[in-house]
């Protein structure tokens, strides 16, 4: 499905799964080099959490996501590896990749 800003629901939901493997793997490499150095290694994790940070803040640009869906997305449901509920016009929806995309695609096509 071609959209007006051009990113496809595949691309979307991609896009943000490799965000999410790429903090879980410096969270890891972190996590180890601070057994084996000792002492605080989390400045390799701010540099990758930085960058993920940056590409979070491109997708809300180009759904201009003013409430801040992709966001919650991101840091309340797929970091915690938690999928949570929301509801629009008393419709409950689960808290994946694909529904964000949809309602931001649907309020963006709105305006």
């Amino acid at each position: 499905m071609k959209t007006s800003n051009n990113i496809s629901k595949e691309y979307f939901c991609s896009t943000l799964n490799n965000l999410k493997n790429a903090i879980q793997k410096q969270w890891e490499m972190s996590k180890n080099l601070s057994n084996v150095l000792g002492g605080d290694t989390s400045v390799h994790l701010e540099l990758c959490c930085e960058f993920v940070d940056k590409e979070i803040e491109l997708l809300t640009k180009e759904f201009n996501d003013k409430d801040g869906w992709i966001e919650w997305l991101f840091y309340e449901c797929m970091i915690v590896d938690e999928v949570l509920n929301f509801n629009i016009n008393n419709k409950k929806y689960k808290g994946t990749p694909e529904n964000i995309y949809e309602l931001c695609l649907n309020k963006k096509d709105d305006k």
